[in-house]
């Protein structure tokens, strides 16, 4: 089937670009739509605070609180941003963890 559908694409594609040069709307959304896909999302500029510490995780949910707020962004990429301090909460969570279980592992090591 595959095989088939390569052996033809050449001709296909020559058949739509006709049709669309012929003024065919379909076959000119079908080039425009492979050739030129609508973006999935836009380039978006708002002051966040470094986010190094569980604390600056809150200033971070508020920036992006207070730029759906001011129009900045929109109540959709609001979620997608927040999405991004979560991954952060993660990372920072598990840094945490990590120096937390070593120091009781060093003071085990120490108690012996």
């Amino acid at each position: 089937m595959e095989q088939m559908l390569e052996d033809g694409a050449e001709a296909v594609a020559k058949k739509v670009i006709e049709l669309a040069k012929g003024g065919d709307i379909q076959a000119a959304r079908i080039i425009f739509d492979r050739c030129y896909p609508a973006p999935k999302g836009r380039f978006i500029e708002i002051e966040m605070p470094e986010m190094k510490t569980s604390a600056d995780l809150l200033a971070a949910h508020g920036a992006i609180m207070s730029a759906i707020a001011d129009g900045t962004i929109t109540i959709d990429e609001g979620p997608a941003l927040a999405g991004i301090v979560e991954l952060r909460r993660k990372a920072i969570e598990t840094s945490d963890l990590e120096q937390r279980i070593a120091a009781l592992e060093a003071q085990k090591g120490n108690g012996r």
